[in-house]
């Protein structure tokens, strides 16, 4: 590297490992803790380079950051759920409304009709009040209604 931050490609031919080596640039693999590195407890094993530890703690931040954001992800996703089950709900609920609504404007105009009706039985009989045989009497003239 040369310390900007770019990797090997288009800077001459690219260095040789053995097998046992790791063959990940920028992996601490190579890295020999006795020369060149210091044991860290929580992030394990980090070089003394300012480089290396920039790229670590670049790392773990885009680590939490995946984490983070799957997790909210994760929280959305059964947000979704959540809100189309009570959607699916509050809309059966909404059908069931509305046929009582419509059962209830029918019963309502069965009413009105029905209270029209008395209401001119009402002023023909200019204020008489209603007997036992009230329909009876009124089909045969015997109110004096007209």
């Amino acid at each position: 590297m040369d310390g900007h931050g770019s990797s090997f490609i288009g800077k001459g031919p690219m260095p040789t490992t053995t097998p046992g080596e790791n063959t990940m640039l920028g992996s601490y693999g190579s890295f020999e803790k006795e020369t060149n590195g210091v044991l860290n407890p929580l992030q394990g094993d980090v070089p003394n380079d300012p480089e290396a530890q920039r790229r670590a703690r670049n790392r773990n931040y885009s680590k939490t950051y995946r984490l983070k954001k799957q997790d909210h992800m994760l929280k959305l996703e059964d947000q979704v759920k959540t809100l189309n089950e009570a959607l699916s709900t509050i809309s059966s609920e909404l059908e069931y409304y509305k046929e009582v609504e419509s059962n209830l404007e029918v019963e309502t105009s069965t009413l009105m009709n029905t209270l029209s009706g008395f209401s001119s039985d009402f002023d023909d009989d200019e204020g008489r009040i209603a007997t036992p045989n009230y329909f009876e009497d009124k089909q045969q003239g015997k109110l004096g209604c007209k």
